[in-house]
């Protein structure tokens, strides 16, 4: 890892969660971005002396790192990928200061762009995550308070989230701080339903984390085996997919989950990129309270994100994430165990300074801090980190007659209370050309076991799906009122095991 002249003081401030949650809501944000700037510099000349594959990068580009003095000038320097710089040099190379001996384990991405990755990892990287974790706990669970069972419903293997997740809960718990236990059933929900039965009695408090599919599935299985959900507290962690307010809104509900107001149980996300490591951003209540005005108010969205529909919304730490809006798309510098620096996430989506974002909320009549604290909340404990919003892959869009139809629309329609009892929340949507010779939409939707799929119920999901299309979507629906037909074919499909780690919604030809 990259020991720059902050670091002991990072290390100072992240060694407990409590100074972590000072730090991030007294000091100025101007200030945190000041020092992130300063380290992301630093860092910079270092890696284009001594990290043998980015100073080759830096040659073949035509780049003087000498002439890099200011954020302006970094900000000129040309974008890595996996494609021009992953693939393109040794693994063993890219590791900072050719520590391989010291790599104590490796990671895989999911290969969701095509092509699975090896992440070797430090231990000091991993004990950086292991803090963020802490402090997530921490701020969201009062973990002090209440002796918690830790479910980690994440797929085990050598992707990280499941085994990585279960092994830093580990750790957390071995130090004694907190009265916390973890068991790792992974992602089967007849063993996570039998554990919350006969474990969670001796628990004041359950957190699962998991997929948001799963998660719903495993919620919607306990009330079908009429699991009295009301005796325990259960709040809910989701990471690796996004989700939406309805979704929220849904597994709140049966959860008994009071979403805007402070104490367990809670239920949030966590943004995370393997590339970079886990704990890149987190939900807190206060993108979660701005997230959920946007929903109700198209303009306030649009203004905010320069979208009409609603994306993910994080705050992230700009001393361990270095993050940038190119294009749309969120670029990332991060100095771990194999360093990137202007990296392609390929993540649609961008950043929003913290005084930025209340200044545009004042600029609508908003003043979410007063909001935040009229519904209980601290605002002494209000995290003040930049803002960053996600709409999906770069490639989760799909085109129809020319309008650009997002996962998160589908998403959003399947969370519709008419529909969200009978499908699992996979699916997975082509174009393709009907007997017309039209271009067409086909959706493909997995049902829940137990249902019995006719015409009616087709009927019923094509309906309301082109309907949520039209109200979400402006390019879609100036781009059906030119038609004379209602597109969208729907077809049924049973639970299959899942191959992959993340799911891919959009089909190609």
């Amino acid at each position: 890892m990259f020991q720059g002249k902050t670091t002991f003081i990072e290390n100072f401030i992240t060694k407990k969660p409590e100074r972590i949650i000072s730090f991030l809501s007294k000091t100025p944000p101007s200030l945190i971005e000041k020092i992130a700037q300063k380290k992301l510099l630093e860092g910079f000349r270092y890696l284009s002396k001594k990290l043998p594959p980015y100073k080759k990068f830096l040659q073949e580009q035509g780049i003087n790192p000498r002439a890099i003095k200011s954020i302006e000038d970094f900000k000129k320097l040309p974008l890595t990928s996996k494609k021009n710089y992953v693939l393109k040099y040794d693994l063993k190379e890219r590791i900072i200061d050719q520590r391989f001996k010291d790599i104590f384990s490796i990671e895989r991405s999911s290969g969701y762009s095509g092509v699975p990755i090896y992440w070797p990892r430090l231990p000091e990287e991993d004990e950086v995550t292991r803090r963020h974790f802490e402090f997530g706990l921490v701020y969201h669970t009062e973990l002090k308070k209440y002796k918690t069972l830790f479910i980690v419903c994440f797929a085990m293997g050598t992707w990280p989230s499941g085994e990585k997740v279960s092994r830093l809960i580990r750790e957390i718990g071995r130090k004694k701080r907190y009265p916390l236990a973890v068991i790792n059933p992974g992602p089967n929900i007849e063993e996570t339903l039998e554990i919350i039965q006969k474990i969670g009695p001796y628990y004041e408090h359950i957190i699962i984390a998991g997929y948001p599919p799963f998660l719903k599935n495993l919620i919607e299985e306990g009330v079908s085996k009429k699991i009295d959900f009301s005796k325990y507290k259960i709040s809910l962690v989701s990471g690796g997919e996004d989700n939406t307010e309805e979704w929220r809104d849904h597994l709140a509900s049966i959860l008994d989950v009071k979403i805007d107001k402070p104490g367990i149980p809670k239920i949030y996300s966590n943004y995370g990129v393997v590339d970079v490591g886990l704990g890149t951003a987190l939900e807190f209540p206060l993108t979660l309270l701005i997230r959920r005005l946007a929903r109700k108010d198209k303009n306030l969205c649009k203004k905010l994100f320069g979208r009409e529909h609603i994306p993910m919304l994080f705050q992230y730490n700009p001393l361990l994430h270095y993050l940038e809006e190119v294009n749309g798309e969120v670029v990332v510098t991060c100095y771990n165990s194999t360093p990137v620096i202007r990296y392609q996430i390929k993540d649609r989506g961008g950043v929003i300074p913290f005084q930025k974002m209340i200044q545009l909320l004042k600029e609508y009549g908003i003043d979410i801090l007063d909001i935040l604290e009229s519904k209980g909340f601290e605002r002494k404990k209000i995290i003040r980190l930049p803002f960053l919003y996600i709409y999906g892959r770069s490639d989760g869009t799909i085109i129809f007659r020319g309008a650009n139809i997002y996962v998160e629309n589908f998403q959003t329609a399947l969370s519709d209370s008419r529909l969200i009892n009978y499908h699992t929340g996979n699916f997975r949507v082509e174009k393709f050309t009907n007997q017309k010779s039209e271009p067409d939409l086909r959706i493909k939707i997995e049902l829940k076991p137990h249902i019995t799929p006719d015409e009616q119920l087709k009927e019923t999901f094509k309906q309301v799906i082109i309907e949520a299309l039209k109200k979400q979507n402006s390019e879609f629906r100036d781009a059906i009122s030119h038609i004379n037909y209602l597109p969208g074919q729907i077809v049924f499909q049973k639970p299959q095991p899942r191959k992959e780690i993340k799911h891919r919604y959009i089909q190609r030809s």
